[in-house]
């Protein structure tokens, strides 16, 4: 799905609720079994386009969700007056952390209480662990590029203001 960038603030909200849509269609209305055995019951993957490609066509609505979502975020995480300061990229990382714990919360609340994650199908499970997976690889990346600017004789990309080091003369050239 292609969403632009003037509709992009609901895309967090509706990948949620494709999301638990998706899920709603895969526990109560038994689509998760016709995804793993088919028309037939074999779990072979002949006949029709759609019994053929069966787990591509539906698991590509978790990921679309979890594309949605991920816009969200990014759109949330990496606006422009959160770039520049060391006080703005903490707080960028305070938020990071906060919603690398809310998605694993939210993975193990679906993994134990509805059912496992699952790539094939793209669940809810699957969908909120990638989203702590990758909140929490963002996390670390920060830490170490705000370690890597806190060091001598290293240059910040995102300027001095606030920095912890009082001697450096970098400026903050960013907007």
């Amino acid at each position: 799905a292609v969403v632009s960038t003037q509709s992009t603030g609901f895309s967090g909200i509706l990948g949620i609720t494709v999301g638990i849509v998706y899920q709603f269609g895969l526990s109560m209305f038994s689509l998760k079994d016709w995804i793993l055995t088919g028309d037939d019951g074999s779990g072979l993957h002949n006949g029709s386009f759609l019994n053929s490609n069966r787990p591509g066509i539906f698991s590509s609505i978790g990921f679309c969700s979890l594309y949605l979502v991920g816009v969200q975020l990014g759109r949330y995480l990496f606006r422009p007056e959160m770039r520049g300061t060391w006080k703005c990229q903490l707080t960028t990382l305070h938020t990071l952390t906060l919603t690398t714990t809310a998605f694993s919360f939210s993975a193990w609340i679906t993994h134990t209480q509805w059912e496992q994650s699952s790539r094939l199908m793209a669940n809810l499970g699957y969908i909120t662990w990638q989203l702590a997976h990758n909140t929490f690889l963002l996390s670390l990346a920060l830490v170490a590029d705000l370690i890597a600017a806190s060091l001598p004789n290293s240059s910040p990309a995102s300027g001095c203001e606030g920095c912890p080091r009082r001697n450096c003369d970098i400026r903050n050239d960013a907007a």
